[in-house]
This record gives C-alpha cells, structure tokens and sequence, in this order.
C-alpha cells in the first residue's frame, strides 16, 4: 500500500482530533499509519501512549509495535487522524529553514484541506494539534482565521531526540 492508502485505512467516520505533522518520512516502513514498522515510529508511539494509555499496561514498545494495526483501529475509532503539512516526502538533511518555506508555500492549500476535511468528517468540537514548529508558524494563523480549533499558543516538539516526554506532557495538556 501507498501513504495515501494506509492513511485512507484509518480515516474515522467524526474527527475528533486531528494531528498535523510536518511530512511524510522518506519511507514508508516510518509512516504513522504503516502496520508493520521495526524502529523509529516515536510519533505513533507517543500519540498512543496520550491517547490510550490503557494499550501500554504492562506492555513495551515491541509489543504495542505488534499489535498497531489494533491501536491504530482504536485511534480510529476515537476519532484521531493524523496528516501533514506537505503530502510530499521532503528530502532528507532539509534545513529547517528551507523547510519552513515549503510549508509556507503549501499553507493556503493546506488551510483550505483541513477546512474541508473538518466540514465533511470533523465532531463540533473537532482540534487541530500542530506537530514542530515550522508546522505551527505555517498553519496555525490561517487555521484560526478560517475558524479552526487550534488549541495550542506554542508547536508541540517532534517526539524524537529526547523530546518524548515534553511531546507527552504538552499533548496532555492541550487536550485535559
């Protein structure tokens, strides 16, 4: 399956809360919605362990990787989607700077997506939780002005490189 597909996979019927990342990995066996993924899947991870704390009783990330087709359905479920900020794979080693501008150039397109997404499946009390900071410095004005929940005054961190737990704690957060 394609990104495209394995996303379409878990689209809830009501969204309740959808994420925004800033891009699709340059792989598919990173991908949040890829069933089958060894190693460095933190954002799913973490997501999982905010949202259905329940999955990680007595349980390690082995063990919840084995079992993601299951959480990702619960996720779903719950009415949480996740999509990015750009639908292409940004190259690898981007600068950050360069990065932000390619977002900056898809935001109204994105804006306009996520107003559509929201109008045809989102609950009345729908958030959108944007993930980095370039995605919040893109996205997070245009959503507010189109009338999107942006719950957050900050971006969330990337769960990655020693930023799990403040990614933990700032989703908790926003959504308590």
């Amino acid at each position: 399956m394609n990104i495209r597909e394995m996303r379409q996979a878990y689209m809830p019927d009501r969204i309740r809360l959808l994420l925004v990342a800033e891009a699709p990995r340059e792989s598919t066996d990173r991908f949040f919605y890829n069933p089958v993924v060894a190693t460095h899947d933190s954002l799913f991870l973490e997501t999982s362990k905010v949202l259905l704390p329940e999955v990680w009783k007595a349980r390690g990330a082995k063990d919840v990787r084995a079992m993601k087709t299951e959480v990702l359905a619960r996720l779903c479920d719950e009415g949480v989607y996740l999509v990015d900020a750009v639908d292409e794979r940004l190259p690898q080693g981007l600068s950050d700077a360069r990065c932000a501008a390619i977002l900056r150039e898809h935001a109204a397109t994105k804006v306009a997506e996520i107003v559509r997404l929201l109008g045809e499946r989102g609950a009345p009390e729908a958030s959108v939780v944007l993930i980095k900071g370039t995605v919040f410095d893109a996205l997070a004005e245009g959503l507010r002005a189109a009338g999107v929940r942006v719950p957050q005054e900050r971006p969330l961190p990337f769960p990655s490189s020693g930023q799990q737990v403040s990614f933990r704690e700032s989703l908790v957060r926003l959504l308590g």
